[in-house]
């Protein structure tokens, strides 16, 4: 249930979810966006997992500050997570969860490329930047969700791909 954006070449890449079980939403139930298909499959599981008794996208009672260096100085940025859910756990007790969903390559250290070519470092230098703020970002939250009790993931496709979301 949601309405999709074309990216132009015919491929989705965002859209608004409409939740089954507007219940469970955390905030405005019109202004739920998914930005990528794995953040859609994960609105799906959340909305319709029974164990997760809350959910939110982008949740605006989680804003996280961190810090970027722009031109040679340190800046202070907030980063808004894509997910915060509570879930019930086996045992009965309520965890929360904050996630970010984010693609496999920039989860990761970018290597160098072996033919140096302006395109090719341009693309490096872009990746690099990509998994430098990533790590910064992640950093920031992993250390605030633990002052607050929450767990901090990051989820890739790698994670979706497995055909079957499982989280606790």
């Amino acid at each position: 249930m949601s309405k999709h954006k074309s990216n132009g070449n015919g491929k989705w890449h965002q859209g608004e979810y409409k939740p089954q079980n507007p219940n469970k939403y955390v905030g405005d139930i019109n202004d739920i966006i998914w930005r990528s298909k794995w953040e859609y499959k994960f609105c799906l599981y959340c909305d319709n997992e029974e164990r997760i008794k809350k959910w939110s996208s982008e949740p605006p009672h989680h804003k996280i500050q961190y810090d970027v260096m722009e031109n040679g100085r340190y800046k202070q940025k907030i980063y808004n997570p894509d997910f915060w859910i509570q879930v019930e756990k086996l045992n009965g007790e309520i965890e929360e969860l904050i996630i970010e969903v984010k693609p496999y390559k920039q989860s990761i250290e970018p290597v160098e490329p072996k033919k140096l070519t302006v395109k090719s470092m341009r693309n490096y230098e872009y990746a690099l930047k990509q998994y430098i703020m990533n790590i910064n970002k992640w950093d920031a939250a992993d250390a605030y969700c633990k002052k607050r009790g929450i767990t901090f993931h990051v989820l890739t496709e790698k994670y979706f791909d497995e055909r079957q979301i499982k989280l606790f």
